[in-house]
């Protein structure tokens, strides 16, 4: 087997990994109805979408500092599919991906 077809074999399992990931999770946003506060989400799903109507950030007291970050990237996301718990959930999902992909990029390197 060449450095290029276990290349290519990798390839392929990574994108069958993130399909299957990305169907879980739809299937699992659709199965419970996508609005179940899960651990301290009610905090995150609360102060995205007030900064979104509102323009003002109002944090809850859980996790702040990593929070801020993400309440001020998911914001265009929130902009083009609109104030709702469902526009989170995609900005969940779509840093899953990029992670995945972030992840593969540097250990193809690494290899």
């Amino acid at each position: 087997m060449t450095v290029r077809s276990r290349r290519v074999g990798f390839s392929v399992a990574l994108l069958v990994v993130i399909a299957a990931v990305v169907g879980f999770a739809l299937a699992t946003t659709i199965a419970t109805g996508g609005g179940i506060p899960q651990n301290d989400d009610w905090s995150y799903t609360k102060s995205a979408l007030l900064l979104h109507h509102t323009g003002h950030l109002q944090l809850q007291g859980w996790g702040q500092m990593f929070l801020l970050g993400q309440l001020v990237s998911a914001q265009p996301l929130i902009a083009v599919l609109g104030g709702h718990v469902f526009s989170l959930e995609v900005y969940g999902g779509a840093m899953t991906v990029l992670w995945l992909v972030m992840v593969y990029l540097l250990t193809s390197r690494l290899a």
